[in-house]
């Protein structure tokens, strides 16, 4: 029994794992694009760009900033539509697994 416990574990995680197409992609698209966009782009930031995956890794720096932002409570602002806690935790962790997936290149 305890030797299956490994293989439960990882089949978990895999479950459990954030995806950009799942978790991030409409999240950005819904939550963020409408303030931050070609036309718009509120604080100079147009998230257009940002709804591909390839981009976390082309532009971790832009990626950091925005998770930071969202930690922070700062975005979305206060009065427009927000994320559920679970749609931005999904978010942050997909986030921080390809940053530590890149890390340990």
């Amino acid at each position: 029994m305890l030797r299956c416990l490994p293989i439960a574990l990882f089949a978990a995680n895999l479950l459990t794992a954030a995806s950009f197409d799942k978790d991030v992609a409409p999240l950005i698209r819904e939550t963020c694009v409408g303030c931050h966009n070609e036309k718009l782009a509120s604080g100079n930031l147009n998230l257009k760009g940002y709804l591909d995956t390839a981009t976390v890794s082309a532009n971790r720096q832009g990626w950091e900033r925005i998770a930071a932002r969202i930690r922070a409570g700062s975005m979305p602002p206060l009065g427009n539509a927000r994320a559920t806690p679970e749609q931005t935790d999904a978010l942050l962790r997909y986030l921080q697994d390809e940053f530590d997936r890149f890390d340990r290149r």
